[in-house]
């Protein structure tokens, strides 16, 4: 029992050792983490998904950021594989906290956000129909263009 109490003693800082942690994690994904960080398009797409996470739906995602053929190819070869399936709920916390460690190799600043954030919500405004279906938004079909 003794072992293990100074084990927990020496990492007394529960922030530091999850730092710590995270930094280890993000060496051990580093060639996921590669593919989406060799172009803008793709980085921007990855930090919606990442910042969305189980709540972005992988369809919506091509049509917001229309992935070329080979940026699909690779992030199904060499990525996280957002343009086929939803990320995975347990990556999802540690992704946003690489993104948002200022210290971090892949540290996303506001702006970035900011351009993320204008792209989707200009394709979200350019399709409503699309992205907000009429049940959604308490609507009858046969009136919804009457109302808008």
């Amino acid at each position: 029992m003794l072992p293990l109490i100074s084990s927990l003693q020496k990492f007394s800082d529960a922030e530091e050792l999850y730092h710590d942690q995270l930094v280890l994690f993000a060496q051990a994904i580093r060639m996921q983490l590669e593919v989406y960080f060799e172009h803008t398009p793709a980085r921007f797409a990855f930090i919606a998904a990442v910042v969305s996470g189980p709540m972005m739906d992988y369809e919506l995602l091509k049509r917001i950021f229309r992935p070329s053929r080979a940026m699909v190819e690779n992030d199904l070869n060499h990525g996280f594989n957002l343009f086929s399936e939803r990320l995975e709920d347990h990556l999802v916390q540690a992704l946003k906290d690489l993104l948002d460690d200022p210290q971090g190799e892949y540290f996303i600043d506001d702006s970035q956000y900011t351009d993320v954030a204008l792209i989707m919500i200009n394709y979200i405004s350019a399709h409503i129909w699309y992205v907000l279906p009429i049940g959604y938004l308490g609507l009858r079909s046969d009136i919804a263009f009457q109302v808008f």
